[in-house]
């Protein structure tokens, strides 16, 4: 009995592996599912009605998206100065967005501090989309949808929008999914985007107007002191000030005019 038992759950294994393998799907569908899951929950930490961002650095170059593999330039990189100082909010603009098959394409944004942001994967749906233009923020109201069809995905402001995970091997994770891994850093220095095509099936793009970043930095609370070295003043006697300048945060305070 104990051999005959054996030979059933062997039956029952090989039967499961047989339907497993029977079933999987093409490497690369052309269809999207209509039940992918945004990874990234619209829940804005701060009311959705914000100001618009005080500075704006951007690169205008054109990105070329492939058939698959990462784009060119790889990555595209901002020089951000140090006049903006730490992060309290930033958002990436992608200028001229356009591709034959949008859920391709995975973007990410490295800081010079290292935290990398994947802000846009598979999302888009499958349609064709032509010279669109996103802004992606975490206090927008909605993310882009994974929807095809040109008249669904239009220009706007959304939340990072992250349906699957960046497959490309440069930059390596861990990834956060939410711009606000910025805030409190500083942002001076050379910041990157990272765009791959995870689609080797024909279907290319491109960024044509590049990318930019919008900030808005953490305010310094600068105190200024003044002391003189004597008192009273006699003729004839030069008199010599010191000021000294406190920055009580948060913000950097660098390279600045003060009246």
């Amino acid at each position: 009995m104990k051999s005959v038992s054996a030979y059933l759950r062997l039956l029952v294994v090989l039967l499961v592996l047989a339907g497993t393998v029977g079933v999987q799907p093409a490497a690369h569908a052309r269809i999207v599912p209509s039940s992918a899951t945004l990874l990234r929950p619209v829940t804005p930490a701060q009311p959705v009605s914000r100001p618009a961002l005080a500075e704006t650095f951007s690169n205008p170059a054109p990105i070329a998206i492939p058939v698959g593999g990462d784009a060119t330039p790889f990555p595209s990189t901002i020089n951000v100065p140090a006049t903006v100082g730490n992060v309290s909010r930033v958002s990436v603009t992608l200028n001229g967005f356009s591709h034959t098959f949008p859920d391709d394409v995975d973007v990410v944004v490295v800081g010079p501090q290292g935290q990398r942001v994947v802000f846009m994967a598979d999302a888009g749906g499958g349609g064709d989309i032509t010279n669109r233009t996103f802004t992606f923020d975490d206090y927008a109201a909605a993310a882009l949808p994974n929807t095809a069809g040109p008249n669904v995905i239009v220009s706007g402001t959304y939340v990072p929008s992250v349906y699957g995970g960046y497959t490309g091997t440069t930059p390596a994770g861990p990834f956060s999914t939410a711009l606000t891994a910025f805030n409190g850093t500083n942002a001076t220095g050379t910041w990157s985007l990272y765009v791959y095509d995870d689609g080797p099936n024909g279907d290319s793009g491109s960024i044509a107007g590049g990318w930019a970043l919008s900030f808005d930095a953490l305010p310094a609370d600068l105190t200024l002191l003044k002391s003189d070295d004597v008192d009273p003043v006699f003729a004839g006697r030069p008199l010599r000030y010191t000021l000294q300048a406190i920055n009580n945060g948060p913000g950097d305070f660098n390279n600045r005019t003060t009246n």
